[in-house]
């Protein structure tokens, strides 16, 4: 009989993602300051910036809210919905994410995936008020 928390039920995968996560910000943190890694972690961040700035843009284009965005908002979208996509959509299919540094093409429709539902949701907020 396996656990809730067994990497292979929904709960145990959510878990396993998590951890992950935690693992890859605890690494970016650590390595941040050390002079062998320094760079690489630099160049990691500069790339998550700039591909999620795309994906945001790209995300905004599909939802027609391109014109109310700017530049700082896509990026923000970009890697809010990276993480939410690698909270949520990752456990249930598998694979990475841009903010855990895997820029992979199952990564890069995963987060586009992510940022379209938080522009979504944002805009379901909105309509409320």
């Amino acid at each position: 009989m396996r656990s809730a928390l067994s990497r292979h039920t929904p709960l145990g995968r959510i878990r396993v993602c998590l951890h992950a996560q935690y693992r890859a910000l605890h690494f970016y943190a650590r390595s941040y300051f050390s002079p062998i890694t320094h760079s690489r972690t630099v160049m990691t961040l500069i790339l998550i910036i700039i591909i999620g700035g795309l994906i945001g843009w790209i995300a905004s284009k599909i939802m027609g809210t391109d014109p109310q965005q700017g530049i700082f908002l896509n990026i923000v979208v970009g890697i809010v919905g990276a993480l939410l996509a690698g909270f949520i959509i990752n456990p249930l299919i598998g694979g990475g994410n841009i903010v855990s540094g895997d820029f992979s093409i199952s990564a890069l429709l995963v987060s586009l995936v992510g940022a379209v539902i938080l522009i979504w949701i944002v805009g379901f907020i909105r309509k409320k008020t």
